[in-house]
């Protein structure tokens, strides 16, 4: 499984990407939504925890982006 985790904090990101760390998973990381959908659009993670508040690019507008451009595989 795929997890790509999308927080602008580090400390926040990190502490998410240790508690969601096993062998069985992959974990993705992006620090803004720019970096978010390039790692979305590449790797087609199974799950997106997404960050709402961040610069560059906020999550609502992320999720705006998908919609007008849809990505294969992703739910």
């Amino acid at each position: 499984m795929k997890i790509l985790v999308v927080e602008d904090e580090p400390a926040a990101r990190y502490g998410l990407v240790k508690a969601l760390r096993t062998e069985s998973r992959v974990l993705l990381e992006a620090e803004d939504g720019q970096q978010a959908l390039g790692q979305i659009r590449s790797q087609a993670p199974d799950l997106i925890f997404l960050d709402l508040n961040m610069p560059v690019m906020d999550g609502m507008a992320v999720l705006k982006s998908l919609q007008m451009q849809p990505v294969a595989g992703l739910p």
